[in-house]
């Protein structure tokens, strides 16, 4: 069977044989340089075999071999093993393997093959494996050489020097151009037929980079290069600015070769992908498809560990599952509808958790496919299911060992998850997180409460600790975008309660009898009210909880009469101030409230909602306009 591929292989590499049979170029010499001196060529013998001697590649690499320099180092005592390991050392810095090795002896020994030939052939037929990079190696001496020729260097020494200690590592090319003083010679890099060699920039392992795109006209790409073979994991996404830019970018992976290896896109949900790839050299392209012609910035960050390898298939049986940790992303494939992938996670004492999960576009143009992931307890219970296009929600769960079980949706759940494509993709990712909350019993009604307010980093241990302030949500709204600090403003009333943006909205009412409202509907704020009752994850609250009324938030804070007890409760509540209508700060780290769920009708016609507010001196249940930011504390359900 070896002998059969060795066959199959020598046939393709004849066929490279003759490929440049036309006037060759230097990067073609330039790579005989290397496999015949192992050295860089010098400039004047570049020009004249390239420019003069009107020969051929494959007359210019026999004419080689009747130089001075050839038969010094190839003497007539030098046996066919001999030059063949030879010639694999100067290319690819290694031995040829032992079959490659009696195999190309063997062709050289019975004449099929001559030395000029077999140089040309394997040079043709360099390309990475998962044991060695030969291909980049090649391209990074290559590269080198050309270098050194430019310059219009031409000492045969120098140019040994120049090539010795060059690798796959782009950086050895830089250090032996550097200390020679000399530009490194651009190779040409076509990806679609575009070459990307001047806009190439290298991306490390966990280097966070933020780009910017000038939509259809600049596309930005990057290239990383493995030593072995890993599982990479590419986290890409927008950072959306005002509503006039994508809310999408994209992200393609190459070969070194130019094939295409993936496409996906990036959202502000899911944007984790993961993929298994061998050592080599790999390309990024990132780029947007919508057509406003604005600046759009993009996150992007690589992890990985090298040699690290998650399976490309899971497991359809429980109690073989693949085990996976809290804060990770997983990615799989499922080709069939019949296909199950499991996994398992492990609690060491109650937590809340969060999962998502996405369709992954491949190399290929078919839309999203549907994926259902369901969460079970040991005992095979049903936790929870979740779809692909489902943001959702925290839920708590008991200390433990559970199960992840993956699945293409049928078309009989077509009527639930409404318009989803059946077939086509069949990639996946998932993403298990911890969420931030813990739980606190209330001494007074045993009501039981999130440990801080919404979007809080931690538990407040001080009035002025921003860690612990949480988001500024407008009375009523999802969790979309608006309620962060840092969001962006908008001035025109919303027309949807489901979709009103990202932003901040700063509506200021006319009317004196009217207090300001982010929304146009909803004038007495009955389904708002009720999408802040929910307790199944849609509304703003952790599954199993939601937004306490004015009268639960009045009895927990009968004993408190100012912000300081107000720390110092079981809430542990903060001083975070409020966002007012303008989009301003007030009254940060010296008061502080909580929005209830319940509209403040019957005092104002409109606008207002019911807040409970407190001051270093003071503690108010009382009503507030709907368009202000104010925290949300979450209560059991």
């Amino acid at each position: 069977m070896k002998q059969l591929k060795l066959i199959l292989v020598l046939l393709m590499l004849n066929s490279f044989l003759y490929s440049s049979e036309e006037i060759p170029t230097q990067e073609e010499v330039a790579k005989l340089y290397v496999a015949t001196f192992n050295r860089a060529p010098d400039s004047a013998g570049l020009t004249w075999w390239t420019n003069n001697s009107g020969l051929r590649l494959s007359q210019i690499a026999k004419s080689f071999f009747d130089q001075p320099e050839t038969q010094a180092i190839y003497t007539p005592d030098t046996s066919n093993g001999d030059f063949v390991t030879s010639v694999y050392q100067n290319l690819f810095n290694r031995t040829p393997d032992t079959d490659g090795l009696n195999y190309w002896v063997h062709e050289l020994d019975i004449g099929s093959f001559s030395k000029n030939s077999f140089i040309q052939a394997i040079i043709n037929g360099a390309q990475n494996t998962a044991t060695s990079n030969d291909a980049d190696i090649l391209t990074n001496k290559t590269t080198v050489g050309l270098s050194f020729s430019e310059a219009g260097l031409s000492n045969v020494d120098d140019a040994r020097t120049i090539m010795a200690g060059i690798s796959d590592d782009d950086t050895t090319m830089t250090s032996a151009v550097n200390s020679f003083g000399v530009p490194l010679h651009v190779v040409p890099i076509l990806l679609n037929g575009v070459d990307i060699s001047n806009s190439l920039k290298i991306i490390e392992n966990a280097q966070e980079i933020v780009g910017n795109l000038i939509e259809n006209k600049y596309i930005d790409y990057y290239t990383f290069t493995l030593k072995q073979k890993s599982t990479i994991e590419f986290d890409i996404s927008p950072i959306v600015i005002n509503s006039y830019q994508s809310s999408f970018v994209n992200l393609f992976i190459y070969s070194s070769d130019g094939n295409e290896l993936l496409y996906v896109y990036g959202n502000e949900d899911i944007n984790k992908y993961v993929l298994n790839l061998d050592s080599g050299k790999y390309y990024i392209k990132i780029s947007t498809f919508e057509n406003k012609n604005d600046l759009t910035k993009y996150r992007l960050l690589l992890n990985y560990t090298e040699g690290i390898v998650v399976p490309d298939d899971y497991s359809d049986i429980p109690t073989e599952s693949y085990p996976i940790k809290l804060n990770s992303s997983t990615s799989g494939n499922l080709e069939t509808l019949k296909d199950i992938d499991y996994f398992r996670f492990t609690l060491s004492q109650s937590t809340s958790i969060t999962l998502s999960i996405k369709a992954i576009e491949g190399n290929t143009n078919n839309i999203d496919s549907g994926f259902l992931a369901y969460i079970y307890d040991n005992l095979n219970n049903q936790v929870e299911a979740v779809g692909i296009y489902h943001k959702y929600k925290p839920i708590l769960l008991k200390a433990g060992t559970y199960y992840i079980k993956v699945k293409k949706i049928k078309k009989s759940d077509d009527d639930v998850y409404p318009g989803l494509i059946i077939g086509g993709v069949s990639g996946y990712q998932f993403i298990l997180n911890e969420a931030l909350y813990g739980l606190v019993t209330s001494p007074y009604t045993d009501e039981v409460w999130l440990d801080r307010n919404l979007g809080a980093q931690k538990v407040c241990t001080a009035l002025d600790d921003e860690a612990c302030y949480g988001d500024y949500y407008q009375w009523g709204r999802l969790t979309d975008g608006h309620e962060k600090s840092n969001s962006s403003l908008a001035k025109v009333q919303a027309y949807s309660l489901i979709d009103s943006g990202d932003k901040f909205i700063t509506y200021k009412s006319s009317s004196i009898f009217n207090m300001d409202d982010w929304s146009l509907i909803d004038e007495n704020g009955f389904y708002r009210e009720k999408s802040w009752s929910l307790v199944d994850g849609n509304g703003i609250c952790p599954n199993g909880f939601r937004v306490p009324t004015s009268t639960e938030l009045e009895v927990e804070l009968s004993f408190t009469t100012n912000s300081n007890e107000a720390l110092n409760m079981f809430l542990k509540l903060p001083s975070s101030g409020l966002r007012d209508t303008s989009g301003g700060f007030d009254n940060v780290g010296k008061a502080g409230s909580l929005w209830s769920s319940n509209p403040g009708n019957g005092a104002f016609i409109d606008g207002s909602a019911r807040v409970i507010s407190y001051s270093i001196d003071s503690k108010d249940m009382g009503y507030a306009p709907r368009s202000q930011g104010r925290p949300v504390r979450c209560i059991k359900w």
